[in-house]
């Protein structure tokens, strides 16, 4: 398939949208520490999924009891396109800066 154009809704500051999901899962005291994960660290997790006629861009926190369910699955970004290495790039492309 070739690239194609299309709009994008993402939020820009990534840092923010963490630190307000952390504050909600520590006000519900819903944080965990589990699987061997260090009691002094915070483990996210970042991906991709398509559904309909979307590619959703989704972030995680697996300091959760259930990390990959759908309430803790949280899209950061969104745009009409196949689940492609590309795509994913792109999407990942928008936060590499603040990743590292």
């Amino acid at each position: 398939g070739s690239i194609q154009c299309s709009p994008i809704v993402f939020f820009p500051d990534l840092v923010h949208v963490v630190l307000r999901l952390l504050d909600m899962h520590k006000n519900s005291k819903t944080l965990i520490w589990h699987d061997g994960l260090p009691e002094d660290e915070i483990w996210m997790k970042f991906g991709g999924d398509h559904g309909g006629n979307s590619f959703k861009f989704c972030c995680q926190i697996v300091n959760v009891a259930h990390p990959n369910a759908p309430a803790n699955t949280v899209p950061i970004c969104l745009f009409a396109a196949k689940d492609l290495a590309t795509n994913l790039e792109s999407a990942l492309g928008l936060y590499r800066p603040q990743l590292e």
